[in-house]
């Protein structure tokens, strides 16, 4: 008897509904827990599931399945929309300096292989890859990639990763961020866009730890960043390059995008998580995108928004100006 009640239709919707309400809190409302953090990155997956079941729900007539599960998918599609970016839009390409920048992440054989045989096609005017640490792979960078892009650098992450860095702009302030936690390294420089120094734009390119229960070490990770940017990136275009599988909306993510004001250089609403992001600071625009080598890498293009003069320069100008 007790079995045949809890079956009841009404005790079914009421399962559902405490079903609904535990995902939907437990994405907007994250917590340092593992789990938590697996509901945020696939809430993309979380959200359409509610649809479809609301779907299920008007068919069957069964407002208890309905005004729940259309409520939560109203609910997490404002919540990941809200979360892309703050002042995220494709801008037009104007006659200005426009900056060609991609961001690869090789990280099998057959990734490696397939842009061994088309890299050198590939127009850009600064090229970041993180890959295995391949010598093979690294002499036919070197032969090729220093011919159009003569500055670059490399440095080793976590002893199994290699970041590179091409550039046709000159390459200064070339540093090292050392994450103690997780023994990573990140590359971090400034392109000089033209001989007068007035347009600069800094980058840093890092690999954030992932993984089950690894979250801590991101957090800390990103944590680490946010100090160095702080302290040496403050009046400068800058644009991050991560080769790390997190979505846009997970909470460490969240909360390093609004320390800067990044915006995310694609909207992120596949299934899954992808591995490259390129996350740029408010005084650039995004006036292009795409996906480049079969989905290894992207490819976006940069202007410096209106009015071009970044606070560093205004500092200058100012300085002249009481001289």
């Amino acid at each position: 008897m007790k079995l045949k009640n809890f079956i009841k239709p009404q005790n079914a919707s009421l399962l559902w509904l405490s079903l609904v309400a535990l995902l939907t809190l437990g994405i907007l409302v994250p917590i340092d827990m593992t789990a938590s953090h697996f509901l945020a990155g696939h809430a993309i997956t979380i959200m359409l599931l509610f649809l479809g079941v609301g779907f299920v729900g008007f068919v069957l007539r069964d407002n208890m399945v309905i005004f729940p599960s259309f409520l939560a998918c109203i609910v997490l599609c404002t919540f990941i929309k809200e979360s892309l970016t703050q002042e995220f839009t494709y801008s037009k390409s104007t006659d200005d300096i426009e900056v060609r920048v991609a961001h690869l992440v090789l990280d099998n054989e057959e990734s490696i292989a397939a842009f061994g045989q088309s890299f050198i096609g590939l127009e850009t005017d600064f090229l970041s890859i993180q890959t295995p640490i391949e010598p093979t792979l690294e002499l036919q960078l070197m032969k090729e990639l220093s011919k159009k892009m003569p500055y670059w650098n490399k440095t080793i992450c976590n002893n199994n990763t290699a970041l590179f860095v091409f550039s046709s702009y000159e390459l200064k302030d070339l540093d090292t961020i050392y994450c103690k936690g997780n023994q990573t390294v990140s590359l971090v420089g400034t392109m000089f866009i033209d001989s007068s120094s007035q347009d600069q734009i800094s980058f840093l390119s890092t690999k954030v730890p992932v993984g089950q229960g690894t979250h801590q070490e991101a957090e800390m990770h990103l944590d680490r960043l946010s100090e160095y940017i702080h302290t040496n990136f403050r009046n400068r275009p800058l644009l991050t390059l991560s080769g790390t599988k997190l979505a846009s909306w997970t909470p460490e993510v969240q909360d390093f995008k609004e320390a800067h004001r990044f915006n995310d250089s694609k909207i992120d609403l596949e299934l899954i998580s992808r591995d490259e992001h390129i996350f740029y600071s408010k005084d650039l625009v995004c006036t292009g995108f795409t996906e480049i080598l079969e989905g290894n890498g992207i490819l976006a293009t940069y202007q410096f928004r209106r009015p071009k003069k970044t606070a560093y320069n205004y500092k200058n100008d100012k300085m002249r100006s009481a001289l």
